[in-house]
Formats: structure tokens, sequence, C-alpha cells
């Protein structure tokens, strides 16, 4: 059990636990006005669970492709305070059909090449089960003309995300580019693509710095 400040989380049934990226997105991501959110390949339910405390005027809705995922995260979503908001269900993004969100949230699968025996963490890990160019063009159908799709993704993916916000016809809100620590280059990128024309806000997050710990401090137990 993986215990934040306002809810815990079982973590010993789905293929991908808990980590650093997902945790990222659940706190860095603009919620500012999303009344209907998507979380796509929600795993144990933790950012479903962190937007929901972020913003209580929010219906989330999970999706995951794997049904032993799907039933940790109902059972978190169910024992935490914001149950009523909080819905999953297993089915694929291609597959997917809804009312059109003001948000979508992924932290997709991004291994290439390395395979592991287990189908179900195979899936949860391997970019093949979402590549990202589905990922981009179905969260477009699935936005309102307002609505954001955040992502958290490696460093090397930055050039294929701009390619492909430009093939669709969205435009890069916000760009943070995630340092291990100060003197190492950037492992992680967080991004919201929208499809309204903004100016692009750019920076950049030290992991384990006062910034980060005043943008998770909302949900990590720290002493």
């Amino acid at each position: 059990m993986f215990r934040f400040k306002q809810f815990a989380v079982s973590n010993d049934r789905a293929a991908m636990r808990i980590g650093t990226d997902g945790v990222l997105l659940g706190a860095w991501c603009d919620v500012s006005g999303a009344r209907r959110v998507l979380d796509v390949g929600t795993g144990t339910g933790v950012i479903a669970l962190m937007i929901a405390q972020r913003s209580p005027e929010a219906k989330v809705d999970a999706i995951d492709i794997d049904r032993v995922a799907c039933g940790e995260a109902e059972d978190n979503f169910g024992a935490s305070a914001w149950s009523a908001r909080l819905s999953v269900e297993c089915c694929s993004l291609a597959q997917y059909d809804a009312d059109p969100y003001d948000l979508i949230v992924c932290n997709p699968p991004y291994y290439n090449g390395y395979r592991v025996e287990d189908e179900s963490r195979r899936a949860a890990r391997h970019a093949d089960s979402l590549p990202l160019d589905v990922l981009v063009s179905t969260s477009c159908r699935l936005l309102t003309p307002s609505g954001t799709l955040a992502m958290v993704l490696p460093r090397d993916n930055d050039a294929e995300v701009r390619r492909l916000a430009l093939l669709n016809g969205l435009h890069v809100a916000r760009h943070t580019a995630v340092l291990p620590v100060v003197s190492r280059p950037p492992k992680r990128s967080l991004w919201q693509l929208g499809r309204e024309q903004v100016v692009e806000i750019a920076d950049e997050l030290v992991l384990h710095s006062d910034r980060y710990k005043r943008l998770v401090h909302d949900f990590y137990l720290y002493e």
C-alpha cells in the first residue's frame, strides 16, 4: 500500500507500480476549468486520484487494457473520498468513445525492443501497446475545442511530440524538461498540448529540488 496525504493506493496487482513519472504528471498538469477528465492507461489509478483531489468539480474517467489493473484502480477509487467522481473501464483508447473531455492525461508505455515474459507487464511498459501517434490523434477526437492533452515521456521523444502536435493541429501550451540532478541533462519531458494557439511556457524541473517538493507537497508524506 502506497500512502499519500489524502488517499492510499493498493500497488501490488497492476503490472506497473507507482513511480515518479505518474506522480509528476498528476501534480504538474493544468486542471483549471476541467470538468471532464480522462486518464488513459490508468494502472493503479494514481493520476486519476490526484486529479480528483486537485479538481473538486471534475468527473474523472479512467481506462486501461489490463483487467487486473482496472480491478485494482476500481478498488482504489472506491476507498477514496472522491469515489462518486471516479470511474474505470477496461478498454483500449482506440475502442473508447465518450463525450469530449476538457483534459486527457497519459503516462504512456515507451519501451522499445526489450521484452518481458509477463503479458500484462509487457503491455504496460511497451510503446507498441499504445503508439504515440495513436495517443495524440485519438485524443484529438476526444477533446473539447479548448481541451488539452497532458503527457510525460522520455526526452528522446521531444521532436516526435512536436511533429505529431503539428500534424494533428495542436499547439504546445506547456513543456517542462525534467532533470535528475542539476548537473545532468533532462531525462523526461512533461507536455500539455491543445488546439488553442498560445504562447508556449517552457521551463525545467530538477527532481527533489525545492520546486519539486512544492509541486508534490499536497501528495507526498514528506517529513
